[in-house]
């Protein structure tokens, strides 16, 4: 099974937001998980903290962000479930918008 996941050199990330949006980023199989922390970050309007989990169930911690893909065996593809910190799910119900305006122009205009 490893020899079979090491002939790939990317991982297809793909997040799902609760309202059903993804966002997707490629990555090498090399980067750290912290990499997709980012992109997810980079797209949110606001700072409010989150957690991802797999389609399994698995929630990946803080302690996974210095971990490859390759490492979480998330190559060559995945699915990570976007959840907000339940400290603010709530809130984030009867939030319109949650991802940065230039975001949702790039996805109205595909």
């Amino acid at each position: 099974e490893q020899r079979e996941l090491r002939k790939y050199k990317y991982a297809l990330i793909r997040i799902r937001f609760p309202d059903g949006l993804y966002l997707q980023g490629t990555f090498s199989v090399y980067e750290k998980f912290a990499a997709v922390i980012e992109l997810i970050q980079e797209h949110l309007e606001n700072n409010i903290p989150f957690t991802l989990n797999s389609p399994t169930g698995h929630k990946y911690e803080e302690s996974d962000n210095e971990s490859t893909l390759f490492s979480l065996r998330l190559v060559p593809a995945t699915i990570l479930v976007f959840q907000w910190d339940s400290e603010y799910a709530e809130d984030m119900k009867a939030v319109n918008t949650y991802l940065k305006p230039e975001t949702m122009m790039l996805m109205q205009s595909l």
